[in-house]
């Protein structure tokens, strides 16, 4: 009889563990996991806090163009709004720029239990001026 390939097939022996590399338990995959999952998620917020801090930048520069536009045609008190509201853009394109994900987390956290009206007052402001843009931003409506 001749040998058929089959028979040159051996049988493979189930994976054993090894005593230099022992299993992973079910708490040291999670813990891997949430690891790999933390690294990814803070690559993300490092781009998009770039991105944010580009953005904010973007329209305190606006807002500058819009003082000087003011102040030409007599509008000084309107003027006066926009820089400050520049200012304040600035101010924390600036602070978002100088500053790591975590000290951001804590100093919100901070003043938000110091101060939580004005927490709580600055997040309606932001929503709406986010609803706003949002709005103009849309496509435009039929017939227009």
């Amino acid at each position: 009889m001749t040998p058929s390939p089959q028979d040159d097939v051996k049988p493979m022996a189930a994976p054993t563990a090894s005593p230099a590399a022992p299993a992973l338990g079910a708490d040291a995959l999670v813990a891997i996991i949430g690891a790999t999952l933390q690294l990814l998620l803070r690559s993300q917020i490092g781009t998009r806090k770039e991105d944010l801090t580009w953005q904010m930048s973007t329209i305190a520069r606006s807002l500058r163009q819009g003082e000087r536009e003011l102040t030409q045609h007599d509008q000084a008190s309107l003027a006066g709004y926009a820089g400050s509201a520049a200012d304040q853009i600035e101010t924390a394109a600036r602070y978002l720029h100088d500053h790591d994900f975590n000290t951001i987390l804590g100093d919100f956290d901070r003043l938000a239990h110091e101060r939580p009206a004005v927490v709580m007052g600055a997040m309606l402001g932001i929503g709406v001026i986010i609803g706003r843009f949002i709005k103009h931003a849309g496509p435009a409506p039929a017939g227009h």
